[in-house]
């Protein structure tokens, strides 16, 4: 990963994580891809493609005739998501390894979209920006993004309200912003995107699995955290102890964070 930014881990090492992270917010975006205007034979651009979550669903709007560009930072994301789809013989993709904070792309393209890539940028806006080039004018943004102010656990918990205040130090260390999806509204209006839709969405979570999320992204985290000096490992693991211990209990309830999703026309 070229991110030096990014604290969670890329690729296979991350398989498993990334399929609870599905599962919790999958249908949520399955829901804003039925509010986008998808039509036969589109260009789509995906931005930050990461292991190919979601891709399958727009080649099924937009056909065979239709182009898809899978964009990540991360050359081993991009290699995962080609091997997914050649597996499902989707053939019409085009891939770039590259950073959309630097990228310029030609307005080739009817809709671009991101989920969770904007928090992990120091210039996020710039990014938006970016993306907007690559559209027709009246082409369409759409973007998901991460809240993580909306993480809780009830009964209440010393591990997870820790989890969240680091959180929000390691964001600030990195420069980045991991609440961004509260203002992905506003910050779409400044760029002059005319906005169509606008939810939020906050998962509650009760099974074993989706309650494990958040305990198996401490885990990838836990050595940055420890390097930037913000816990000790005996910190870590009574951290991790209790969150196993919450994830166990079928009574609990929780949430990993809430979801933000906007869609817009490029005036």
């Amino acid at each position: 990963m070229n991110n030096k930014n990014y604290i969670l881990n890329t690729g296979s090492e991350t398989k498993h994580r990334l399929s609870i992270l599905e599962k919790i917010y999958g249908e949520y975006t399955s829901k804003l891809f039925q509010e986008i205007n998808f039509q036969k034979g589109m260009k789509v651009a995906v931005i930050g493609c990461g292991s190919g979550s979601g891709i399958e669903q727009i080649y099924e709007k937009i056909g065979s005739d239709g182009r898809i560009l899978c964009l990540d930072i991360s050359a081993e994301q991009v290699s995962l998501t080609r091997s997914m789809l050649d597996s499902k013989e989707i053939n019409n993709v085009d891939y770039i390894v590259a950073d959309i904070e630097k990228y310029i792309g030609n307005c080739d393209y009817d809709v671009v979209y991101c989920r969770f890539v904007l928090i992990h940028l120091q210039n996020p806006i710039l990014a938006l920006k970016n993306m907007l080039n690559l559209i027709k004018e009246n082409g369409f943004i759409a973007c998901e993004e991460h809240n993580y102010e909306d993480i809780f656990n009830y009964p209440t918990s010393n591990s997870i309200d820790k989890y969240r205040a680091l959180l929000k130090k390691i964001s600030n260390i990195l420069q980045l912003d991991y609440a961004f999806g509260k203002k992905l509204y506003y910050e779409m209006n400044l760029l002059n995107v005319d906005i169509s839709y606008i939810k939020k969405f906050v998962p509650l979570c009760t099974s074993y699995d989706e309650k494990t999320l958040l305990l198996l992204s401490l885990i990838e985290e836990e050595k940055r955290f420890i390097s930037q000096n913000l816990l000790k490992e005996g910190e870590i693991k009574e951290m991790i102890e209790e969150m196993q211990i919450i994830a166990d209990k079928k009574e609990i309830i929780q949430s990993p964070g809430s979801v933000f999703q906007c869609i817009g026309k490029k005036k």
